[in-house]
């Protein structure tokens, strides 16, 4: 009887731990987050492009911009050149010559070089950490580092 009832704290302790990590979405499945890193998030972007899910694409960023993928783009590569955190005084100083969207301090800079059938263009990418998240703010090409 002690033996069965050491092996069942033991049971319950291993099943309780096992899923201490993971984030549940309302369905109860196992949601994996992407948004953990700068370096991920990109990642995940380009994940998005190769396997042409556009729902999924969009959601990684803060307002969706409606992307829309025809097919998926396999060949699609990406290395990032260079990233940074930008600083209130920066992001001050970009926003007096911008219209459209306005940088906040803590806003993390990525450049990336695309390159897709030995043509690569520089992006930059904009992302910002919204409740503990991060998301793709703005991309454009060319770049400020």
């Amino acid at each position: 009887m002690k033996k069965i009832f050491i092996l069942l704290l033991l049971s319950m302790y291993m099943i309780g731990c096992s899923n201490s990590d993971n984030r549940r979405d309302i369905d109860g499945n196992i949601v994996v987050e992407v948004y953990e890193s700068p370096e991920r998030l990109i990642a995940e972007y380009y994940g998005a492009i190769k396997r042409g899910d556009g729902k999924f694409l969009n959601e990684l960023f803060v307002r969706s911009p409606g992307i829309k993928l025809g097919k998926p783009i396999p060949g699609i590569q990406y290395k990032i050149r260079g990233s940074r955190i930008i600083t209130a005084t920066e992001a001050w100083e970009r926003n007096q010559t911008s219209s459209s969207n306005k940088l906040q301090k803590g806003d993390f800079e990525v450049l990336v070089e695309e390159i897709l059938s030995k043509n690569s263009e520089e992006i930059t990418f904009i992302l910002r950490r919204i409740d503990n998240r991060w998301k793709i703010y703005s991309h454009s090409l060319g770049y400020y580092i």
